[in-house]
């Protein structure tokens, strides 16, 4: 599957600004509510969400969260679901500088999953990504 890579941005966390970039690689597309085209994608690196005070950390499994050194909470996330900022613009061998609604799976479920349901991303920004030229998957050959 194809490798992208999250490389700035435009409006979200400042803590998601410093951990890129990031490659992801593209598992699936998936069906939501809205639209046709979510793109489910596995992070090369897990990236950390300090979730605000009015986040439910009910909604995370135990193993990924953790409550970091100054007692905030802290989501460890291992997979992104983004689509096109705007509808009809798509994901392609020849994007560039692409603009994505981006969220974080927070419940893993997610990557079993036949259709995206919000109830198991948090919106987390508006971010570009770009197809990386050199590479083709992010896991090894069997």
């Amino acid at each position: 599957m194809p490798v992208v890579i999250l490389d700035q941005v435009d409006s979200g966390p400042a803590e998601l600004a410093v951990q890129l970039p990031v490659r992801a690689e593209l598992v699936r597309v998936l069906p939501g509510p809205d639209r046709p085209d979510y793109c489910l994608a596995l992070l090369e690196k897990r990236l950390v969400f300090k979730p605000g005070p009015d986040f439910d950390v009910s909604r995370v499994g135990a193993e990924f969260f953790r409550t970091d050194n100054d007692g905030s909470p802290a989501v460890l996330v291992y997979a992104v679901v983004f689509c096109a900022r705007f509808q009809g613009t798509q994901v392609a061998p020849d994007m560039k500088d692409l603009w994505v609604n981006l969220a974080y799976v927070i419940d893993n479920s997610q990557m079993r999953d036949g259709a995206v349901d919000f109830a198991k991303l948090e919106n987390v920004a508006v971010a570009r990504i770009n197809l990386d030229p050199t590479i083709e998957t992010l896991r090894q050959p069997k």
